[in-house]
């Protein structure tokens, strides 16, 4: 699955698990809705589109 996301709404539908990348960097939902990008910081993705890779 490559979806592309546009815009928070998206986002905030995604499941926890569900896995993006952002500007080339791989980032995880987690339980509590916060993404967790792979350099191990929590950010919240600003810059759409955004792909969705699993």
């Amino acid at each position: 699955m490559r979806e592309l996301i546009h815009d928070t709404d998206q986002l905030d539908a995604l499941p926890p698990g569900a896995r993006i990348v952002d500007q080339g960097v791989r980032a995880t939902k987690t339980d509590d809705g916060a993404w967790l990008y792979e350099t191990g910081m929590f950010w919240e993705p600003i810059r759409f589109p955004v792909r969705r890779i699993k």
